[in-house]
């Protein structure tokens, strides 16, 4: 048995419109995301910059929830997003490499800054199952990694 069937020939700009209007007029209800808490790397006033800025080049997260990220900036920055301020200065010009260590609720347990002579550019950050902290990255002339 053979079928043979003849649609007219408007049939699939007809369904084709229909289509688009049934896309058009669905509303698709996608669940927002929920945000616990962000946090900032403020700049500030530098006397060796005129503008300051940082960037977060890295995060890494260890067994207990704290978060670790990396980033370099120019002139001093307040690595605390919270209510008091925790400063970190660079003490020449040229970029600077800061950590900082939060909880997993977003509050600061420590920030460190590494310069020297040279500039350094962080590249990422990991953390082992001990919390050892391993970075990656580059520097020029000499940095102090205390």
């Amino acid at each position: 048995m053979q079928f043979n069937l003849k649609f007219p020939a408007n049939c699939f700009k007809i369904l084709f419109a229909l289509a688009i209007f049934i896309i058009q007029t669905t509303t698709i209800n996608a669940q927002l995301p929920q945000y616990g808490w962000a946090n900032t790397v403020r700049a500030l006033t530098s006397p060796y910059s005129i503008t300051c800025s940082s960037v977060t080049k890295d995060i890494a997260i260890d067994a207990s929830g704290n978060i670790y990220t990396i980033g370099d900036f120019d002139g001093s920055v307040d690595a605390n997003s919270g209510s008091g301020t925790t400063t970190l200065a660079a003490q020449e010009s040229g970029n600077r490499t800061f950590i900082i260590k939060t909880s997993a609720a977003g509050t600061l347990i420590w920030a460190k800054c590494f310069q020297g002579l040279g500039t350094t550019n962080p590249r990422g950050i990991a953390v082992d199952a001990n919390e050892n902290v391993y970075l990656t990255g580059t520097f020029s002339e000499t940095v102090d990694f205390n």
